[in-house]
């Protein structure tokens, strides 16, 4: 039964939130009220946002926002945690560093082969002038409440706006 036990227990640390924050680790479980209240993000600059759990399911609802500064993104994934206050708590937190000047984050307007109806996927991009992304450098999906980094292949992101 200890050896069940144990088991279960490395499984869950392997598979536990956090796993790509990184040095940024600690944010996770802090709640804030909007962006400028993160403090160890105060460097980094707010690119984007979007619900990717409908207010349908009550008035929690989880949210996906991404900061960057230079050639490192922050990708944080939220839940409001009060029904009538505009108070998040992080649930997970994706780290990506090295990524070009002329790549992009994508959290939206991506899917793949195969996938789970509604699937969110995390992508670094190199967008280009074509409706079609050629070149999909990193991929992750949100699995439950947590990132998991996936393969590349299969994944398709267009350009909104490009006919």
């Amino acid at each position: 039964m200890k050896k069940i036990i144990l088991l279960f227990l490395i499984t869950n640390s392997v598979f536990a939130q956090g796993r790509w924050a990184a040095d940024f680790k600690s944010l996770i479980g802090q709640t804030y009220t909007n962006e400028s209240g993160i403090k160890a993000l105060k460097t980094f600059s707010y690119e984007q946002g979007t619900v990717v759990t409908a207010a349908i399911e009550g008035k929690f609802f989880s949210t996906i926002d991404v900061y960057r500064k230079g050639s490192t993104a922050i990708i944080l994934l939220s839940k409001k945690i009060k029904a009538n206050a505009d108070e998040y708590r992080i649930i997970d937190l994706l780290k990506i560093s090295a990524i070009s000047k002329n790549d992009e984050v994508r959290i939206t307007d991506c899917s793949r082969k195969q996938a789970y109806p509604d699937e969110i996927i995390v992508a670094i991009v190199f967008s280009g002038p074509k409706r079609q992304v050629k070149l999909v450098k990193q991929a992750y999906i949100l699995k439950d409440i947590r990132f998991e980094k996936v393969s590349i292949k299969g994944i398709k992101c267009i350009n909104e706006g490009i006919e």
